[in-house]
């Protein structure tokens, strides 16, 4: 699409302004930005400053950032926000170019609701867990001594054999002879607290047990970052946020809406939101049926798997 000089100097002007604050604008002229050319073909009434906002904030969604890319005055970007946003031009640019970008990528925005839905459902018990297990004294047959673990065991045999070595070399008559030997059941940490425990009180010892993530489940695999190991071994599992899969979702589903700089919420509780969303899949299968059946075409059903 050919441009006049006017309109070319103005793209100039709007990316020399948005270069000195070091921010890349994409290239309008160029061969690359195939999107860009089908947003002006789509929109001609915008203007090109306008379809530089739009370019960004479909992008970021922050207005204020995507209006200085698009070479709006820092002294007046909340103001000219205002008025972005109230333009219906404006909306439907930034609404259709999304959903060119979901359809090449080849993903819904169904498909991103029910990803934010499985972070909020995902039992994190499969990630890691905080068991309680009975303590060494718990289920002892000798009250007077506690039970060990196989290791424990051989750590007792090797440190007696370190200890009997010094007592030899200090005073050989004082030798107090070979490790005496573990004659109880093993400390089993998979049973419960004993109630009547002395040591203990019932209470049992805890510990963190972090699990396998290569058996995660696809919704646990989603919601799993990474792991992070401190200077002193310590480990830090990163989980991505439920707070923002909450907020995305409610974004989706049109639960609270933008004025300017203020934001104002709907409060409401995951399981309303998983019934909102149920509710809109069903009534955008309803539409979706009634342009089918319009324009003849018929569809059988097939019940799918959860």
């Amino acid at each position: 699409m050919t441009q006049p000089k006017k309109a070319k100097a103005k793209v100039k002007a709007v990316r020399n302004k948005a270069a000195i604050h070091g921010l890349p604008v994409p290239d309008p002229m160029g061969v690359g930005v195939r999107e860009y050319r089908e947003l002006c073909e789509k929109f001609p009434r915008l203007s090109e400053q306008r379809r530089l906002f739009v370019y960004y904030y479909a992008i970021s969604d922050n207005a204020y950032e995507s209006a200085i890319k698009a070479g709006y005055s820092e002294n007046t970007a909340n103001t000219s926000i205002t008025l972005l946003r109230k333009s219906k031009v404006v909306s439907e640019a930034v609404a259709w170019l999304r959903e060119q970008r979901a359809a090449r990528i080849g993903i819904e925005g169904d498909d991103l609701m029910r990803l934010w839905i499985s972070r909020l459902t995902f039992d994190v018990n499969e990630i890691m867990e905080y068991r309680v297990s009975c303590c060494p004294y718990c289920w002892t047959p000798d009250p007077a001594r506690p039970l060990r673990t196989p290791a424990g065991v051989e750590y007792e045999r090797e440190k007696w054999n370190q200890d009997r070595l010094k007592i030899l070399r200090l005073s050989p008559e004082a030798d107090p002879g070979e490790y005496p030997g573990y004659d109880l059941p093993f400390w089993d940490k998979r049973r419960p607290p004993n109630p009547d425990c002395p040591n203990c009180i019932g209470r049992g010892y805890g510990d963190v047990v972090l699990k396998d993530t290569r058996n995660l489940s696809p919704a646990a695999r989603a919601a799993y970052e990474g792991i992070e190991q401190g200077a002193k071994g310590e480990l830090k599992i990163k989980l991505t946020s439920r707070e923002k899969a909450e907020e995305n979702l409610a974004k989706a589903l049109g639960l609270f809406r933008e004025k300017e700089e203020t934001t104002t919420f709907n409060v409401i509780a995951s399981d309303k939101l998983l019934e909102l969303f149920d509710e809109r899949i069903s009534k955008a299968r309803e539409r979706q049926q009634k342009v089918l059946e319009e324009r003849g075409i018929t569809v059988e059903d097939v019940e799918l798997d959860d």
